[in-house]
């Protein structure tokens, strides 16, 4: 704003151009138009996170399910029948049950990942203002 003031006045007494005022002028905007395209860091950080969130979630369960199923084979190579059943406390679920849900979780998260990725970088057209 200041340097409008300056451009003003330096016209009135005459000692700026009219093509150094239309460089300021669109120097100025310009500016604003920087600002403008800048999206706000919480919206993408939500993003990011709820993606990667889920990739981790799906690595995490495939580790467990991957984990209970070598254990499993290995008793039963020594002669011990073990059901391999992974449970919180709350829920049982079968090991492979548990690594497909696992694999589903780490394509989603990725689709995820991808597609937000996809939307920020490719430019949106932008509807112009009739006037």
């Amino acid at each position: 704003m200041p340097e409008k003031r300056k451009i003003k006045e330096h016209s009135r007494e005459g000692k700026v151009s009219k093509e150094e005022i239309k460089k300021a002028v669109t120097k100025v905007s310009k500016k604003k138009k920087i600002n403008e395209m800048k999206l706000p860091l919480p919206d993408k950080l939500i993003f990011l996170l709820v993606g990667f969130s889920l990739v981790m979630l799906g690595v995490w369960t495939v580790d467990v399910s991957v984990s209970g199923m070598l254990t499993q084979a290995q008793l039963e190579k020594i002669g011990i029948h073990a059901e391999g059943v992974a449970t919180s406390g709350w829920w049982q679920r079968d090991l492979m049950t548990q690594y497909h849900i696992g694999l589903y979780l780490i394509i989603a998260g990725s689709l995820f990942l991808i597609s937000a990725s996809i939307y920020w970088i490719v430019p949106k057209e932008k509807k112009e203002k009739k006037d």
